[in-house]
Formats: structure tokens, C-alpha cells, sequence
């Protein structure tokens, strides 16, 4: 009897699976090919990063150098000597009666401010010499002014004297005031040293014993001029 019902189901399974029709075999997509991988490029070394010293510390100034500097805002000290030599004739009623040689030196000294200011003193003294005459005379005045040496060379200064004398020949003036103005434009030697031309305008009156005399000097001279700052 088992031997009976193990083949009847055997029979039936291929019967069972015969009901479901088997459905049709789809095709396989085919596989894509992969693109090849790129070779990565070998990474460069990284150089080192210097190091960046650090900056020195500003040095204090020194004492001397403190000194220059502020001797150098307030200005410099001024020595300019000038000098001319000039010969001129005489006439009387149109007849030429001598000639006269004249040599002028003029100094002065002073401080010159860095902002162009000029004070100090002027002392003129002049000789001259004709055939029967023979002169001395100096005079002396403060002065104040304006210079642009620093950048171009020009100045102006004025000049008022005070004292001074004259001897001609004997004659003696004890006094001797008036104004003097001179402008020049001295050039650079060195960076100490100008020298260049000047012209004066000079207006001096003489006393002799206390009295006005009849003699005065008036009139504008050329000269040349150096300039000489410390």
C-alpha cells in the first residue's frame, strides 16, 4: 500500500508543474565596459616655508644726534663778507678834476632762522683815495632780512647804522647814520660756502662836531658777496 502511494505521487508532481507555462528567458543586458582609471599624478613635496627674521628694533638716538637735529630746525649761524672796488671821475663845472678809487668791504653776521628769518649786525668800512684826497670810514648798524639760501640763494636784508666816522683828509665826521639795503643771489660752492653778486643802495648822512654836514653818500653798488653758514 505505501508503495502504491508513493507513485501515484510521483506521478502527479511533473503534472502539477506541467499547469504553469514556463514564461520566456529574458535577454541580459550586457555589461558596460569601465573606463580606465586615470593615473593620479604623483604629489609635488611642499617646500618649507622660510621663516621671516623679525625686524630690528629703531636704535635711540643719541645725544649728539638729537643736537644736529634741533640745530637744524632753528637755523645756522651767518658770516658774508662782500667786497667791491669801483674808480669814478670828478668834474667841476665840466672839466674833469680827478678820479677817484673807492674799496668797499661790507660784513655781516647773523643767525639765520630755518624758516628765512635774518638778524644780526653789519659793519661797512671803505677807503678811497683820489689825487689830493684820501678817506676813511666805517659804520655799523643791526639788521634783519629775509634769505632763501636754503633752497634757491636769494636774500634781502636792511640795515640801519648807528655809528661810525669818517676822516678825509683830516676832516673828521663823528657820526655817521643812515639806511643801507642790499639784495643778492649767491650760488653754491659747497654745502657751506655761496657765493654770488650783490647790489647795495646806500643813504648816509655825516655829522662833524655834532652838526649836520653838507656830505652824504647815496646811491647803489655792486659787490661780491659770499656767504658762509656753521
Amino acid at each position: 500500500m505505501k508503495t502504491f502511494l508513493v507513485l501515484i505521487t510521483l506521478l502527479a508532481l511533473p503534472m502539477a508543474y506541467a499547469k504553469e507555462p514556463v514564461g520566456p528567458v529574458k535577454a541580459v543586458t550586457p555589461v558596460q565596459p569601465v573606463a580606465p582609471v586615470q593615473p593620479v599624478a604623483p604629489v609635488q613635496p611642499v617646500e618649507p616655508v622660510a621663516q621671516v627674521a623679525p625686524a630690528p628694533a629703531p636704535a635711540a638716538p643719541t645725544e649728539n644726534a638729537t643736537f644736529i637735529n634741533q640745530a637744524n630746525m632753528l637755523g645756522k649761524t651767518i658770516i658774508s663778507p662782500s667786497v667791491t672796488y669801483f674808480s669814478r671821475k670828478l668834474s667841476e663845472n665840466g672839466t674833469m678834476s680827478g678820479q677817484v678809487k673807492t674799496l668797499q668791504v661790507d660784513a655781516k653776521v647773523g643767525y639765520l632762522f630755518d624758516f628765512g628769518l635774518f638778524t644780526g649786525a653789519q659793519m661797512v668800512y671803505e677807503k678811497g683815495s683820489a689825487s689830493n684826497v684820501s678817506t676813511d670810514s666805517y659804520y655799523v648798524g643791526p639788521t634783519i632780512g629775509y634769505s632763501d639760501v636754503k633752497y634757491t640763494g636769494l636774500f634781502i636784508t636792511a640795515t640801519y647804522h648807528l655809528l661810525g666816522a669818517k676822516d678825509m683828509s683830516g676832516r673828521k665826521y663823528d657820526k655817521i647814520n643812515g639806511l643801507q639795503f642790499d639784495i643778492g643771489y649767491p650760488i653754491n660752492l659747497t654745502d657751506k660756502i655761496k657765493l654770488g653778486p650783490q647790489l647795495s643802495w646806500k643813504n648816509l648822512k655825516y655829522s662833524e662836531g655834532g652838526l649836520l654836514a653838507d656830505d652824504s653818500t647815496k646811491g647803489v653798488t655792486p659787490y661780491a658777496t659770499l656767504w658762509i653758514n656753521f
